[in-house]
């Protein structure tokens, strides 16, 4: 039997042969079938396979281009330092990278046709989807943060861009910000701490661009002025309705240096609040200067010093009243810092160690001869170790060479931080 494949070939031959002929609109002339004319179409023939064969070839090198760049981009893809993901038009993953695989916790083919929602924190889904929901314009880019959730139940923060592209797919990019996320949670701790401090402490503080002038202020600023922080801060022409007309003029003119020539100031102002209360304040400023010396930042504070000042009033008047007191006593009294150096003395005190009110108060019990000879410093000694009056009688002569005989007590105190001794 002959070979079927050649009866195909022959047949295949033949069918083409019979198309070629229909396919012609006129006889062919005879000249093409001299031997001269089979020359040309041979010629041309071979031509025509040569062309064939380094088409075929520059399309075989193209190929090859285009399986590296496939392969380039493939690995660009997967291990790219960003999680892809690619959202069918029903919000299900239909490709996923390694690098989102490995950041989520397990492999490619759990996640492939898996709702996306399924991997975002329940508190994050309706703002993801509210997201998505909103009409896109083609290649426009929304941002968004959420939480996403790993296989193991964790959860991490992530920022995301969506991208809409053809067919109504979504690209997704995201990358872990969950560093970034510890640290803002902590600076907004760090800022109430410091907000609570300040207000416990009734200091605030400011600062003034001089470029747009306009004064920030934090929460202990708006506590101390009794201003509600949601109403806002006045322009700077509206301090004068708040500081005192005898105290605004100075204000004016340090704020001005301040500004002008970067001068720090620390300056007393009286404030009238709003509630009609008239408190003391100490605001500093610290100017800010650029590159060139120019002012570009006031920073400040103010503390309320109301309070403090009416005690270290009241602790004048109390001193002022103990001076009085020792002053008209008929008991000689001595006023010594716990360093030695006296602080004050009375009259009595003078008459009876014969010498003047001014030589006591030059006087360091620490460096008298009289008092280690008579044994005086031993006991104020341990009258300001042990915090204990300490009582003495002594017989001796006193620094100006006058023999005394002294009855007495060595009281330890202290008074406004500093330890005392008063005999």
């Amino acid at each position: 039997m002959p070979d079927r494949q050649m009866i195909t070939n022959v047949a295949l031959r033949v069918l083409a042969e019979d198309k070629l002929l229909f396919n012609c609109k006129t006889t062919p002339p005879p000249e093409i079938f001299s031997y001269s004319g089979m020359l040309r179409i041979f010629h041309e023939l071979q031509v025509h396979q040569i062309e064939l064969e380094m088409q075929n070839e520059e399309l075989r090198n193209i190929e090859s281009k285009l399986i590296t760049s496939q392969s380039a981009y493939n690995e660009l893809y997967e291990f790219a330092p960003v999680g892809y993901i690619t959202l069918s038009g029903d919000g299900r993953i239909s490709n996923i990278n390694l690098t989102a695989t490995e950041i989520l916790g397990d492999k490619k083919h759990y996640f492939v046709n898996k709702a996306m929602i399924r991997v975002i924190h329940v508190d994050d889904q309706n703002r993801f989807s509210q997201l998505i929901d909103v009409s896109f314009n083609k290649d426009e880019i929304r941002d968004i943060e959420l939480r996403l959730l790993c296989c193991d139940g964790s959860y991490f923060w992530a920022h995301l861009q969506v991208v809409l592209r053809c067919n109504d797919e979504y690209w997704i990019t995201f990358s872990d910000i969950s560093d970034r996320k510890h640290s803002e949670e902590e600076l907004l701790i760090r800022d109430h701490d410091l907000e609570e401090a300040q207000l416990l402490a009734k200091t605030g503080s400011w600062a003034y661009d001089p470029v747009i002038q306009k004064f920030t202020w934090s929460k202990g600023m708006f506590h101390i002025w009794g201003i509600d922080p949601s109403l806002g801060l006045f322009p700077v022409e509206g301090y004068h309705k708040y500081i005192h007309k005898d105290d605004y003029p100075k204000f004016v003119a340090v704020l001005k240096d301040a500004i002008e020539i970067g001068t720090p100031y620390d300056l007393e102002l009286r404030i009238n609040r709003p509630d009609g209360k008239q408190i003391t304040i100490i605001t500093s400023c610290q100017p800010e200067c650029n590159d060139l010396g120019k002012v570009v930042k006031l920073r400040g504070t103010h503390q309320d010093v109301t309070d403090l000042n009416k005690a270290e009033q009241l602790a004048k008047d109390s001193m002022n009243y103990i001076k009085t007191i020792i002053s008209a006593s008929p008991v000689g009294i001595i006023t010594y810092k716990a360093t030695g150096e006296a602080i004050s003395a009375n009259e009595t005190a003078a008459i009876i160690t014969g010498t003047t009110v001014e030589n006591l108060e030059q006087q360091n019990f620490r460096q008298l001869e009289s008092w280690k000879r008579c044994g005086m410093l031993e006991i104020a000694e341990r009258a300001l170790m042990t915090g204990v009056n300490q009582s003495y009688d002594i017989e001796g002569e006193a620094s100006s060479g006058k023999q005394v005989s002294i009855t007495g007590i060595f009281t330890p105190f202290t008074f406004g931080f500093i330890r005392r001794i008063c005999g």
